[in-house]
């Protein structure tokens, strides 16, 4: 097995955030908004772009350190805004463009007792993420980042109405990003301790 420099070590908590209102629309002519400010927000158009410019990837050996963290950060960048979706959409469909087992078994799991439940969750993250570490052969990198929850919000599927919230904050993710067939993917994500 490959080892991987510097994985930190993370107490859970966190602190609450809030984000603007915002309608729903169960046809889908709506949704709820909010606006952001910070290093790096997540939109779909930004996972799409992100998967175009990694379909011609170099092997991580031969990667630059420009050249690795550019696209580790873009693939990293891609599946939380099709994370985000996924749950908006109660579907992993476009999620498994970006990522692996064991990390889209249980998001898959999640999104599935989800739509058992008819609801969605509406949400978003900024990102702020930088490189930890990676693997001798760099086909294995580790993303550190301070994610700021601006608050998840659950809709009924029937109803459209706004049924619960939860704050998650700012917390720490580490995820790791493996090369797989030419693309980097998600395989796993610890989410944990106040940043």
């Amino acid at each position: 097995m490959v080892a991987v420099l510097a994985v930190v070590t993370i107490v859970v908590s966190g602190c609450g955030s809030k984000t603007n209102g915002g309608g729903f629309a169960p046809a889908g002519g709506g949704s709820p908004t909010s606006t952001t400010s910070g290093p790096t927000p997540t939109t779909s158009s930004s996972a799409a772009s992100s998967a175009a410019s990694q379909s011609a990837l170099p092997t991580p050996s031969t990667m630059t350190t420009a050249q690795l963290k550019r696209s580790v950060l873009d693939a990293y960048k891609a599946y939380m805004a099709a994370y985000e979706r996924a749950y908006e959409i109660n579907s992993t469909s476009e999620l498994s463009q970006y990522a692996v087992d064991p990390i889209l078994g249980r998001v898959t799991k999640d999104i599935q007792a989800d739509a058992a439940k008819h609801v969605i969750w509406r949400f978003h993250n900024v990102l702020n993420p930088r490189l930890q570490g990676w693997s001798t052969d760099q086909a294995l990198v580790v993303v550190l980042d301070c994610v700021q929850n601006l608050g998840w919000y659950k809709y009924s599927l029937a109803t459209g109405a706004k049924i619960g919230s939860k704050n998650l904050g700012n917390s720490y993710y580490q995820t790791h990003v493996k090369y797989v067939q030419g693309v980097w993917k998600i395989a796993d994500v610890k989410v944990a301790g106040r940043c």
